[in-house]
């Protein structure tokens, strides 16, 4: 959505996120925290429903070429600083484009039964 405010071109919409309240995670989805790279693995199901999140080097369902990718990544903390920096200039020309290929690889493909 264009008016949504969580569009991480600004601090407002930089709100912590609880990843154990998010509904949208899927097994095998890798999650960047402070704490590094992460895989949900599920929902443990008992009195406490809490997620669960495994480190991607020790994560069963990923190959070891992607674990390793995954563990050459440095992932390093966002400030409101930063953020305010990339944000685009008001100056900017409405004329430029990038050119960035459309393809996408077999192997990125997701797919989900109802």
């Amino acid at each position: 959505r264009t008016d949504c405010t969580c569009n991480g071109r600004d601090s407002a919409g930089l709100a912590p996120v609880d990843l154990t309240l998010d509904a949208s995670l899927r097994p095998g989805d890798v999650i960047a925290t402070t704490d590094g790279l992460v895989a949900y693995s599920g929902v443990r199901v008992g009195n406490n429903q809490t997620a669960e999140f495994t480190p991607v080097a020790s994560y069963p369902g990923l190959t070891a070429d992607v674990r390793a990718r995954l563990g050459e990544m440095k992932v390093a903390p966002v400030t409101a600083d930063m953020v305010a920096s990339d944000a685009p200039t008001p100056a900017a020309s409405p004329s430029v484009t990038s050119s960035v290929s459309k393809s996408i690889s077999p192997k990125a493909k997701r797919a989900e039964l109802d």
